[in-house]
């Protein structure tokens, strides 16, 4: 009964961000790192590192709550079960040009499954054969960067083997 009330609970949490992602984007000022670490606090059984320059953006702080939310989630529920080491996301901001932002989201939890698609995880919240979650997250993620005229992009594994962590996301937003 736990887990049903459980899966509910989030179904709907889900339901409500998906209603947020497709709603209107009302655009701000928001500096990036003072966001992020508002997030921080949120998870206090996660150790999240945010590094790199001051810089802003323009978009919707609630849509963009809700794409960090969902990596640092997937992080937990899928990359971190059965961690002997403390979990750690390192988030970087970093400006890509005069532009863009980029914002690499790493975490040292398991490594992604060799099938997983970028493209099919940000399209259709599936991301290979063996996923377990419901497909809502990724699917959020991929209708929020569209919204703001962003892409996300997946480190190669071959290219992360002498880090500390395991899976690295590369956001690019406009500024």
């Amino acid at each position: 009964m736990h887990r049903a009330v459980t899966d509910i609970d989030y179904i709907l949490k889900q339901a409500r961000n998906l209603a947020t992602a497709k709603a209107e984007t009302t655009s701000e000022h928001i500096e990036l790192k003072p966001f992020l670490k508002t997030l921080t606090t949120e998870y206090l059984d996660v150790n999240i590192k945010i590094t790199g320059k001051a810089n802003s953006i323009f978009g919707d702080k609630k849509q963009l709550r809700i794409l960090f939310n969902n990596f640092i989630d997937n992080a937990k529920r899928h990359g971190f079960n059965e961690m002997t080491e403390e979990p750690t996301i390192w988030i970087e901001i970093n400006s890509k040009n005069k532009h863009q932002i980029q914002i690499s989201i790493r975490n040292n939890g398991k490594a992604l499954p060799s099938d997983f698609t970028i493209n099919d995880f940000l399209a259709k919240g599936r991301s290979s054969k063996q996923e377990v979650g419901s497909g809502f997250g990724g699917f959020l993620i991929g209708q929020i960067l569209k919204n703001h005229g962003g892409e996300a992009s997946l480190t190669d594994k071959t290219d992360l083997e002498l880090t500390p962590y395991n899976v690295e996301f590369v956001i690019t937003l406009p500024k």
